[in-house]
């Protein structure tokens, strides 16, 4: 059985993913870094040499692969489950989980690192705003088809571990 963070960029899914692995004793999965160990190149790479079409097909094939592992926590890109059959794959045999994260927050925690997101990278603040509110619309139908739904701004792994029996 695996558990699946899904949510937007900056929600914590990786953070928490790790916290979550270590109290388990699960591994934990960033499918970035599978993408990025795959192709050998940073997400950023992929994106500006390939586009984003080729970068979810890879992110695709990746997702679907450590999907197969077992006893991980595994945290998708922000993308993942709103592209193919990613989402119902996801929820397929494994505990899904949407960190949700309020608009604000998710503001101020991407303005901090958006050096590092390539979507995000050129953005003034103004069309980062913009463009979040935007992604948020798009995305969160796909993200709400989780099992479960932990507000992220305040949720810890205790928590998440008690309500989902594990």
């Amino acid at each position: 059985m695996n558990i699946i963070l899904v949510g937007m960029p900056g929600s914590g899914k990786s953070t928490l993913g790790r916290v979550l692995a270590k109290m388990l004793h699960y591994q934990f999965v960033d499918v970035d870094e599978r993408i990025e160990a795959h192709e050998n190149k940073t997400i950023a790479s992929i994106f500006a040499e390939h586009g984003e079409d080729y970068f979810r097909e890879v992110e695709r094939k990746v997702l679907h692969e450590v999907l197969n592992e077992t006893n991980a926590v595994i945290a998708t890109g922000g993308g993942a489950p709103c592209f193919y059959d990613n989402m119902e794959q996801i929820k397929k045999n494994d505990i899904s989980i949407y960190l949700k994260v309020s608009q604000t927050a998710l503001l101020t925690r991407l303005q901090a690192g958006k050096d590092k997101r390539p979507m995000l990278s050129q953005k003034s603040d103004d069309e980062l705003n913009t463009f979040l509110l935007a992604k948020l619309a798009e995305r969160t139908p796909f993200y709400e088809q989780a099992a479960y739904i932990f507000e992220g701004d305040t949720t810890r792994a205790e928590e998440i571990i008690s309500k989902i029996g594990i």
